[in-house]
């Protein structure tokens, strides 16, 4: 791969955006599959529109909107297991795909699935390079069965017209035919502390910024971070347990889904580090809310970003992913000391994940040449850099504990 022009990178995926409207377009995308059910989402013009759909090219069924807003979306549910459909959206004078998706499996089964995270853009001056592209294209070359992206996925949560630029612009030919999860991040409550953008794009289960995913023999807790330190950022340190964030909505929701029996593999996402040598450092309010949490539950792995780096930590049997390599500027790594700390690099990158009944396998993925993109900052320096795109950055293995 050549190296990322630094001045035609970010120009050219703008003006692609508008797609000769006069206003951005956001093509479909999927969100929160499961066994017999899956979101569409799109955003083009107001009226009502169609999704046509099916096993095959022929897509006998469909399913109206209203369409009293340009951002529309459908539920497509009493789909089967673990099969492919094919769709299209027909809205106004729109004609999107045909695309396809694969429902989840009902039982469990080998998949592999790609983690990232970080991808925003610093600012609207687009002095710096936004490598968000081929970090998707690494994601997209292992056909993963859906993506997680772990927060921070646009600049900030009330600049709709970033959204484009920072995320549905250079994913949309992966989105459109592989659903993802998003793991909130501070950076979506940008301007708005109930985070009402995001949420009207994402359309969180529940209408919970928190919730659970059942893949495969999996379950993945997704939480809200953001929230999370809010809350102690409201209470003295010694307020900072579990007794006293009994009231904690959130909160009870985690305790009570830990407590369940465990699946196969049980994996939290989340956006801020807990364990970390970066700039931030390891989060210790998380430290003293969740770690002791996740240890006496069977928690195999901890996915999350906010660092703009790559780190492995290892503590008490838990695996900690922090994948922060997603298109925003590079932070260095071992600025703070992290005990816990076994791989560390700052590359863009995503992280493949594959699962089977007894063994989890994951591999950290460089997906940019770095060597023709500045460092951010003289704060921000950087080490020379070791991967090219395709290199393997780092790999873990873990065995289920069933």
């Amino acid at each position: 791969m050549k190296p990322i022009s630094l001045s035609l990178f970010i120009p050219l995926i703008i003006f692609a955006g508008f797609s000769g409207a006069d206003f951005p377009v956001i093509e479909p995308y999927l969100l929160y599959v499961t066994p017999t059910s899956i979101q569409i989402h799109w955003e083009a013009a107001t009226g009502p529109s169609v999704v046509r759909y099916g096993k095959d090219e022929t897509l006998q069924s469909e399913k109206s909107t209203s369409g009293t807003s340009r951002k529309q979306q459908v539920t497509l549910d009493g789909l089967d297991a673990d099969t492919r459909y094919y769709y299209r959206v027909e809205n106004g004078s729109w004609r999107f795909g045909p695309h396809m998706f694969r429902t989840a499996p009902d039982y469990p089964k080998p998949f592999t699935f790609c983690v990232y995270g970080d991808n925003r853009i610093k600012d609207t001056s687009f002095q710096y390079p936004h490598p968000h592209g081929p970090v998707i294209q690494g994601i997209a070359a292992d056909r993963p069965a859906f993506f997680i992206n772990t927060g921070d996925i646009f600049k900030t949560g009330v600049d709709t017209a970033l959204y484009m630029e920072d995320f549905f612009l250079g994913a949309k030919d992966l989105i459109a035919n592989t659903p993802f999860f998003l793991a909130i991040g501070n950076h979506e409550y940008g301007g708005d502390p109930a985070a009402r953008t995001t949420k009207k794009y994402f359309s969180f289960p529940g209408n919970k910024t928190w919730y659970e995913v059942n893949y495969g023999g999996i379950q993945f807790l997704f939480l809200d971070s953001t929230i999370l330190l809010r809350r102690c950022a409201e209470n003295s340190l010694q307020d900072k347990t579990e007794n006293k964030l009994a009231t904690d909505e959130q909160f009870i929701w985690l305790v009570g889904k830990l407590h369940l029996p465990k699946p196969d593999w049980r994996i939290v996402v989340l956006h801020h580090q807990i364990y970390s040598s970066g700039i931030f450092g390891i989060d210790s309010s998380l430290v003293e809310i969740l770690v002791p949490l996740f240890e006496q539950n069977q928690v195999d792995l901890i996915l999350s970003g906010h660092e703009h780096n790559y780190e492995r930590s290892e503590r008490n049997g838990i695996t900690y992913i922090l994948t922060g390599g997603g298109g925003s500027y590079l932070r260095p790594v071992n600025i703070k000391n992290n005990p816990s700390q076994k791989s560390a690099v700052a590359e863009f990158h995503h992280v493949r994940v594959t699962v089977n009944q007894n063994r989890l396998s994951g591999s950290a993925i460089c997906d940019v040449d770095r060597s023709g993109i500045p460092d951010y900052s003289d704060e921000y320096r950087l080490a020379t850099p070791a991967f090219k795109p395709g290199d393997v950055i780092d790999e873990f293995e873990i065995d289920s504990g069933n």
